[in-house]
This record gives C-alpha cells, sequence and structure tokens, in this order.
C-alpha cells in the first residue's frame, strides 16, 4: 500500500485511550499492520466524540466539564470488524454497553453536536486494504487481542491534518 494518498481529518477529537498495561499489546499491532501495509501509525484510541470545531480554549473547557460529569467505565471486545473508510478500515468492535453510551450522549450535549450513530471502535488500521487481508489480519490477531481496558481519562487531540501530525493537547482525569 505503499503510496497510498493520505486522507486529512480537521478539528479536535476526544479519545479514550487503554491504560498502559492494554496499550502495549495493542500498540505493537497497530505498528506492525501500519508497517506491513504501508499505512499510518497512530496511537490506540476509541474516539468518544470527533471533528470538534471551535477555539481551542472553548473545547478544552467543555472537555473539562465532560470528565467531571463521568466515572470510570470498561471499554470491552466484541469482535472485529471492517468498513472501506479510511478510518475504519479495520477494528475492534466496541460493545455498546450503557456506560459507553452514557459518555457519548453527555458529550454530545455538552458540545452541542446533533447525535449521529455512534459506532464506538478501536481502529487497528487505517488506508485501503483488500477485504481479504483484513479477513487475514482478523484471523491472525484472533483470540489474542486485549478484551477489555478501564476508562480513567478522556484525551484532548487535536487531529487537523495527516495522521502524523495529531498530538495530544490535554487529558483529563475522570473520577
Amino acid at each position: 500500500m505503499s503510496g497510498e494518498q493520505a486522507v486529512e481529518a480537521t478539528g479536535h477529537s476526544i479519545w479514550l485511550m487503554p491504560e498502559e498495561s492494554s496499550a502495549d499489546e495493542i500498540k505493537r499491532t497497530i505498528k506492525s499492520l501500519s508497517l506491513k501495509y504501508g499505512t499510518p501509525d497512530f496511537e490506540p484510541h476509541v474516539t468518544l466524540i470527533g471533528n470538534l470545531q471551535g477555539p481551542e480554549d472553548v473545547i478544552l473547557q467543555k472537555t473539562e466539564r465532560l470528565a467531571e460529569g463521568l466515572e470510570p467505565y470498561p471499554i470491552v471486545f466484541s469482535g472485529f470488524g471492517y468498513l472501506t473508510e479510511y478510518f475504519r478500515s479495520l477494528f475492534a468492535v466496541v460493545e455498546r454497553s450503557k456506560e459507553v453510551m452514557h459518555a457519548f450522549n453527555a458529550a454530545t450535549k455538552i458540545f452541542g453536536i446533533g447525535k449521529s450513530d455512534y459506532m464506538p471502535h478501536l481502529s487497528l488500521l487505517y488506508g485501503s486494504i483488500p477485504e481479504a487481508e483484513k479477513k487475514a489480519v482478523i484471523s491472525s490477531v484472533g483470540n489474542g487481542f486485549c478484551k477489555v481496558f478501564t476508562v480513567n481519562r478522556l484525551f484532548l487531540y487535536s487531529t487537523s491534518g495527516a495522521v502524523e501530525k495529531w498530538h495530544k493537547i490535554r487529558d483529563f482525569e475522570i473520577q
């Protein structure tokens, strides 16, 4: 896939990221896949809400308010999926538990964004990869993949531009 045209995003996103013990395994999987397919490497995350537009100080204040209104909750993976979308090419499916949906609903309310069909997931591979390759990756990753992690922080990321330019602005503890 080398030479594949990069896709760029805009704005800010609030990410749910695995704690270090789970993150290492997921990071290794993402890095290995990105090297194999010549696609961008990225931090493991579940996007709570993305494409946030507006002044960064306002987004920071709203993210802090969101974190203050949440309690730690589990992210449980229930399998794998893939789409033809660049940023959802291959992913681990997140169960739509009441805690996951509560956090999403709270985020849409605080940010004044109309609710969409939220599909919580943790991407493992970005890019345009043939379906047969995606199925092979799912078979190879299989049961060894991390099954759960606890959300105890929200991470505000700038997701403007190419994936390589994305960066953390700040994280917020959930108590």
